[in-house]
């Protein structure tokens, strides 16, 4: 109706007819349609109504209190709707009139202190207006935060609800504000980081690991894509302390998720740390923590390699096979990652402990874990693409790379001769693919070029590869 009013016509709102009345109720006004226009259209006399406390608490308590089982459907849903639209409409004297009753930001963050699971629509709700009011109230809203006892606590007991993820998310980039800045390092002395990596002990649950990586990865992000650079929370996470922490969960004896979303947080870690050019002077000692954790304890990431899951065989279209084992798909994706830190006493340590070349007879070996032959030619890749040439060398001489490619594609072949309709092996896709990369380096590498010249010297068909 503000439409018609802007252009000169008299005709009076709904709105307007329920506000001129002695008596009317909250519910009445939420139940009309225009209310949230009007709202929009600064009706004066709709906002002085809205901005009382007791209605401003009325909406509150729509968003935090869980409606009764015999409650109706307005109850249920459009109350706390219209409620959490109009607490989050761009309207500043609805947020100065928040802000002055300390009693109703405690109320909406009081809703965290319920135990999880949160009903996922409440907390929509709820942290949709607090991430508006911090918006809006950058300030005051930490000012309130920092006084709220036990609410880094409770963001991290709700782990598994987005919504909550998504307000912490937002609290940690107001750093990049002149009004948010020291928030980080507040959240690092409330023991934030400490807090979400405890999560990944593996005497929890499994969705308690997904979600405190989860968790951790989105900080990770948010960190690096708003370059915080001396960031509190990053420095805690890359720490000694932490980093140690973190592998002692991951392979702690009998680890399974554990392992499988620790190892994420770690791939995403390592690749923060990854220097633009190739590192040949820096020695072990002398790595970043993490990277020098891991590599003090590769051999036992390559014991998770050498041992298969305890006679877990899967039903395929092909028959009984055996099956890899996600945590050893994840610590071949590690080993992707080490690679492309291009350090060379990473790349030392690995070809000490026969690293690639267990890596490569794994491809062989599970001919249809297309999961597996991508993520081991991303290794081949970045090895070729690294300038380390002793990694190199040790790729194609030690773990014999062109000769098993050969040795695959001729008994691929001679598979499809003995038995008509046999198809090809699972990997021979990614086998051509690794091939045209040989051949394509090759061209702009001596040391792959003589490897290949050697391969012709023998028994076995050169042409298999080409």
């Amino acid at each position: 109706m503000s439409f018609w009013r802007t252009f000169g016509f008299t005709t009076i709102s709904p709105i307007d007819t329920i506000l001129e009345r002695d008596q009317f109720t909250l519910e009445e006004l939420l139940d009309e349609e225009e209310i949230l226009q009007e709202c929009k259209a600064q009706n004066k006399k709709l906002l002085d109504f809205l901005i009382k406390p007791e209605v401003l608490h009325a909406l509150v308590s729509y968003l935090i209190t869980p409606p009764q089982d015999e409650s109706d459907s307005k109850r249920r849903f459009k109350y706390p709707f219209v409620s959490c639209e109009i607490l989050c409409s761009d309207v500043w004297t609805m947020c100065e009139a928040f802000y002055e009753d300390p009693s109703l930001i405690d109320r909406l963050y009081s809703f965290l202190d319920n135990p999880p699971v949160l009903n996922p629509l409440m907390a929509g709700y709820v942290c949709r207006v607090a991430s508006g009011l911090l918006q809006r109230k950058i300030s005051d809203t930490i000012n309130f935060m920092k006084k709220k006892e036990n609410l880094i606590e409770n963001f991290v007991k709700h782990l598994g609800s987005a919504a909550v993820m998504d307000l912490l998310l937002k609290l940690i980039a107001c750093e990049e504000t002149s009004e948010g800045k020291g928030i980080l390092e507040w959240l690092s002395n409330a023991n934030l980081i400490f807090r979400l990596v405890a999560k990944l002990d593996p005497s929890n649950s499994p969705e308690m690991h997904e979600n405190a990586s989860q968790g951790l990865i989105d900080i990770i992000a948010v960190s690096t894509n708003s370059n915080q650079l001396n960031s509190p929370l990053m420095n805690q996470l890359e720490g000694e302390d932490t980093v140690k922490q973190i592998l002692s969960y991951i392979l702690a004896e009998g680890s399974t998720t554990s392992l499988l979303h620790g190892l994420t947080v770690v791939i995403e870690l390592l690749k923060r740390i990854s220097p633009e050019t190739y590192n040949s002077t820096t020695t072990v000692p002398e790595l970043p923590p993490l990277l020098r954790n891991i590599v003090e304890q590769l051999d036992r990431f390559k014991g998770i390699l050498d041992s298969p899951p305890d006679d877990h065989r899967i039903q395929s279209t092909f028959g009984e096979i055996q099956a890899l084992g996600f945590y050893r798909l994840k610590v071949v994706e590690l080993m992707v990652s080490l690679v492309k830190c291009n350090y060379q006493c990473v790349a030392e340590a690995m070809v000490s402990l026969g690293i690639i070349t267990t890596c490569l007879d794994l491809f062989f070996c599970y001919q249809w874990n297309n999961f597996l032959h991508y993520t081991i030619e991303q290794l081949i890749d970045a090895i070729l693409q690294t300038d380390n040439q002793d990694l190199k060398l040790s790729l194609l001489k030690e773990s014999g790379l062109i000769q098993k490619i050969v040795q695959a594609s001729a008994e691929n072949v001679e598979q499809s001769r003995q038995i008509r309709g046999a198809g090809r092996k699972g990997y021979m896709g990614y086998i051509t693919a690794i091939s045209v990369q040989l051949l394509n380096e090759a061209n702009r590498n001596p040391l792959i070029s003589d490897a290949l010249n050697d391969q012709k010297k023998t028994k076995l068909p050169y042409s298999a590869l080409i």
